[in-house]
């Protein structure tokens, strides 16, 4: 795919960004997500999904989950692409996790730990745009591990690997 005028014109602050560039933004273009999850938060991650260039539906290059108690979701459908769990909020913050080539959210979910989900406007907004961004970031950079990403009310946010589960629960039940 090659970017044409109006798509220079639309994206130009985007591709002048040196982790994106012109190549980058034609990876956005042709890239699908698919979004799982009501709320603010999973309206704001769309919208910007969709301001970045990134379209929505299968086949899909990552999911989004703001669920997750959706279980076994993805299992079987996408093992080869990243799932993003959108944890939610722990006392120190927001949390999200990107697990790449594991398709389960719960068992995603389960390195994460039990959150709260986002309340009130503000944190929803700021937590879609999180999960938008690593979204992004799992587009552009594809990650041989799984990371989580805490970011608190004050500091600097963190990013933590996180191990691949050695039994998926869901799909132990399953079987």
């Amino acid at each position: 795919m090659t970017l044409h005028d109006a798509a220079i014109d639309r994206y130009s602050r985007q591709i002048l960004v040196p982790d994106v560039g012109g190549a980058g933004q034609e990876r956005l273009l042709a890239a699908r997500v698919i979004v799982r999850g009501d709320g603010a938060a999973a309206m704001a991650a769309r919208d910007l999904l969709d301001r970045a260039g990134v379209g929505d539906g299968a086949p899909a290059d990552v999911l989004v989950v703001f669920d997750r108690n959706v279980a076994g979701l993805a299992h079987g459908a996408m093992p080869d692409r990243p799932v993003v769990v959108v944890a939610g909020v722990a006392a120190d913050g927001l949390v999200v996790a990107v697990q790449p080539g594991h398709p389960c959210p719960a068992c995603v979910g389960a390195s994460v730990g039990d959150l709260e989900p986002a309340v009130g406007a503000a944190r929803a907004l700021a937590l879609g745009a999180l999960a938008a961004g690593v979204t992004l970031q799992a587009l552009l950079h594809p990650m041989p591990v799984g990371r989580m990403t805490r970011v608190p009310e004050r500091g600097s946010p963190r990013v933590a690997d996180l191990a691949p589960p050695r039994v998926c629960a869901v799909r132990r039940s399953v079987s």
